[in-house]
């Protein structure tokens, strides 16, 4: 990677891909899941290159989302596991950070349409990208749950962006979707636990917030009252 990209981890090449972006990208084909560890831990500079967006606004946890292919993942599952730990580690504010489509890496779970689907150099497409595993969008989630309702520049929230492209990968690729029917199935259903969890933990703070808001409104009339007694007492 290095040879192809001689670079240190930060810099970028002309379309502002770091070398942690080709590794995150390029492991769909080689399947180097230590590639982006040892970039991140690359003296002295290698954890800031988690903080280096490419021209779309794209961190690197962006691009292990959006273009991973997860097939086999049940044999490399640890090594996708400390690839995604290591990239939240180094900067976990990627995960509300929006690219310039305002989708963060919640919404880049559902894996990139085909006109994204282009290695580093934009030299040959990078395959299939299917949707992240049920497991790796609980690690996301779970990093800010309030990414679950957060609207991209579409208006669309990471549950409705899922549910749209379910839809259309039905029509145009009937027999891939079938193929992988189980997966997605997971993938769906960790997408709405996720939504549905936000969501309720989203009515129970807005009603914690109203509560408090009549307690005082209460306690402000009151005091109110005590002072016009006091001042009536004293006429």
């Amino acid at each position: 990677l290095l040879t192809r990209c001689p670079l240190s981890p930060e810099e970028s090449r002309p379309r502002l891909l770091t070398p942690l972006h080709a590794s995150v990208i390029s492991r769909a084909e080689e399947r180097s899941l230590a590639v982006p560890i040892a970039l991140l831990e690359a003296a002295p500079r290698g954890m800031s290159a988690a903080n280096v967006a490419d021209d779309d606004g794209r961190l690197p946890l962006h691009d292990w989302y959006l273009l991973g292919t997860y097939s086999g993942e049940d044999k490399s599952r640890g090594q996708l596991s400390d690839c995604l730990e290591a990239l939240i580690s180094a900067h976990s504010a990627a995960a509300w950070t929006a690219d310039v489509n305002g989708n963060l890496p919640l919404h880049c779970c559902r894996g990139a349409d085909e006109s994204v689907r282009t290695d580093v150099f934009g030299s040959r497409s990078v395959g299939v990208c299917t949707a992240a595993p049920a497991w790796a969008v609980r690690v996301i989630y779970e990093t800010w749950p309030g990414a679950a309702l957060q609207p991209n520049i579409k208006g669309k929230n990471p549950l409705e962006l899922v549910l749209a492209g379910a839809v259309q990968e039905v029509r145009s690729c009937p027999f891939h979707f079938r193929r992988k029917q189980p997966e997605r199935a997971a993938f769906v259903r960790e997408m709405r636990r996720c939504h549905s969890e936000a969501a309720d933990a989203k009515a129970q703070r807005e009603a914690r917030e109203q509560e408090f808001a009549a307690a005082a409104a209460a306690a402000e009339a009151a005091a109110a009252a005590l002072i016009q007694e006091e001042m009536a007492a004293t006429r």
